[in-house]
C-alpha cells in the first residue's frame, strides 16, 4: 500500500516542487563591482555598500527595456534600495544621478540632403525613485498534471494502463507495416503473401470492429424513399482474359528485353524508398518497445521493494542469533554490509533489465532471490546454533580439512 500509492503520491510532490525550485531565481544580491542582470531588462552594478546605513555608491545602471542596445544609462552618486509591498516590488531611490540617453538626429546642410548624427542627451535625476517589478522572484507552482505521466509517479494500475496504451501502439505500428506492403512491393499478392501473426490480426479485428461500431449508419438513411428514380442499366459483359499465343510472345520480349538505365535507377529509388520506410517503422516499434519495458520495471520495481523488507526481516532474525553479542557495532556493520548488497544487485538487475540482458523479471527479483537465500541459509544455521562468527567455528573446520588431506596423502 505505501510503495504502491503514497510513494508516488510524494514523488509527484517532491518532483513537482524541486522543479520549481529549479526555475525561481536566485535572491536579490547585489555585489560590490559586480553587475547584475537578473531583474528583467535592468542591469545595475555597485562600487561600494555600507552594511550599517544601506546606502549604495557609485551605481551605474544600464536600461534594457527598450531593446535597442546600451543607449540609456543612469548614472547616481548614491542611493537606497529596498522592497515594498510584500517583496513585490524592488524601489531604488538615487542621490544627484544623471541620465544619459544616446539618440540619431537629422542635420539639413546646404545641398539639401538629411545627414544622421548621433547625439547624447544629458538629464539630471535629483533624488528619483525607481520601482522594478520582483514577480519574477516569486515562487511560481507548475500543476502537478504535466509531471503525472512519469513513471516514478504512477502506481501499479497505471503502470498496467500504460503498458495495454503502449502495446497497443506497438501492434498499430505493425499493422501499418504489414497493410502498405501492397504499395511499397509492386508485385506482392500474385502468388507469395505475408502471412500476419496472430496477435497483430486480432488486434486488427478488433479495433476495426470497434470503428464499424463507432460509425453505425442512421437507421433513418435506408427507410428513405428516392427522390430520383433509379436507372435500370443493362448488367456489364464479363471481358475476356485469353491470351493468344501473339498476347504471350509479346509479354515475354518484355521480360526478356534488357534494363535500361532509367529503369535501374527508378527500382533503385524504389527500394531505397521503402528501406527508410521500413527502418522508420523499426525505430519507432523499438522506441515504444523500450518505453513498454521501463513502465514494466517500474511495476515489479514496486512489488520488489515491498519483498525486500521480508527477506531483510529473514536475514536479521537469525542473524541476531547467530552473532549473540550486544550493542550497535557488529549488528549495524551487517546491516549495512548487506543494504549494500541489497542496492547494488537491484542497480545491477534493473541496469541489465533495460539493456535486454536479462528479463525483466529475472532482473528485478535478482537482489531478493540473492537476499532470500541467504536469509534461509542464516535460518538454517540459527537452528542449528551455529557459530558462524566466532574464530572457533573456522578453526575447528580449518583443522578438519588438514587432517582429511594429512590422512589421505598417508
Amino acid at each position: 500500500m505505501v510503495g504502491n500509492y503514497l510513494v508516488p503520491k510524494a514523488a509527484l510532490e517532491a518532483y513537482s516542487l524541486l522543479w520549481d525550485i529549479k526555475q525561481k531565481k536566485p535572491s536579490l544580491d547585489l555585489r560590490q563591482g559586480v553587475f547584475y542582470n537578473s531583474i528583467p531588462g535592468i542591469s545595475i552594478k555597485v562600487n561600494y555598500k555600507t552594511p550599517e546605513t544601506g546606502l549604495l555608491r557609485g551605481i551605474i545602471i544600464y536600461d534594457h527595456r527598450g531593446n535597442s542596445g546600451n543607449k540609456e544609462v543612469i548614472v547616481a552618486d548614491s542611493g537606497r534600495m529596498y522592497t515594498i509591498l510584500n517583496d513585490s516590488y524592488l524601489k531604488l531611490e538615487l542621490y544627484s544621478g544623471y541620465n544619459y540617453v544616446e539618440g540619431n538626429t537629422s542635420l539639413k546642410p546646404t545641398r539639401g540632403v538629411f545627414v544622421k548624427k548621433r547625439v547624447t542627451v544629458k538629464c539630471s535625476l535629483p533624488n528619483r525613485p525607481f520601482v522594478f517589478d520582483l514577480s519574477s522572484f516569486g515562487l511560481n507552482r507548475t500543476d502537478k498534471k504535466w509531471f503525472q505521466s512519469n513513471r516514478l509517479m504512477r502506481n501499479m494500475g497505471q503502470l498496467r494502463t500504460d503498458m495495454d496504451s503502449v502495446d497497443g501502439t506497438i501492434k498499430t505500428e505493425f499493422i501499418s507495416v504489414y497493410s502498405s506492403t501492397q504499395s511499397m512491393f509492386t508485385y506482392y499478392g500474385l502468388k507469395d503473401q505475408i502471412v500476419w501473426p496472430e496477435e497483430i490480426r486480432l488486434h486488427k479485428v478488433i479495433r476495426d470492429s470497434l470503428a464499424i461500431t463507432r460509425n453505425v449508419p442512421d437507421p433513418a438513411v435506408p427507410n428513405a424513399k428516392p427522390i430520383l428514380p433509379e436507372d435500370h442499366e443493362p448488367e456489364p459483359k464479363p471481358i475476356d482474359r485469353g491470351y493468344s499465343p501473339r498476347h504471350k510472345q509479346k509479354s515475354d520480349s518484355i521480360f526478356q528485353a534488357p534494363y535500361t538505365e532509367s529503369e535501374l535507377a527508378n527500382a533503385l529509388s524504389r527500394v531505397r524508398t521503402v528501406k527508410a520506410q521500413l527502418l522508420t517503422s523499426n525505430s519507432n516499434i523499438s522506441a515504444h518497445e523500450n518505453d513498454k519495458r521501463i513502465f514494466y520495471i517500474q511495476w515489479h520495481k514496486i512489488m520488489a521493494q515491498a519483498i525486500a523488507c521480508i527477506a531483510m526481516f529473514l536475514i536479521g532474525a537469525p542473524l541476531g542469533a547467530i552473532i549473540k553479542k550486544g550493542g550497535l557495532g557488529v549488528p549495524v556493520l551487517m546491516s549495512i554490509l548487506f543494504f549494500i548488497l541489497f542496492y547494488v544487485l537491484s542497480l545491477m538487475g534493473e541496469k541489465w533489465a533495460k539493456q535486454s540482458v536479462l528479463s525483466v523479471e529475472m532482473g528485478m527479483w535478482l537482489a531478493n532471490a540473492t537476499l532470500f537465500l541467504i536469509g534461509f541459509m542464516f535460518l538454517r544455521q540459527a537452528r542449528a546454533d551455529a557459530r558462524l562468527f566466532d574464530s572457533d567455528f573456522y578453526s575447528v573446520i580449518w583443522d578438519r580439512l588438514t587432517r582429511r588431506f594429512s590422512k589421505k596423502t598417508v
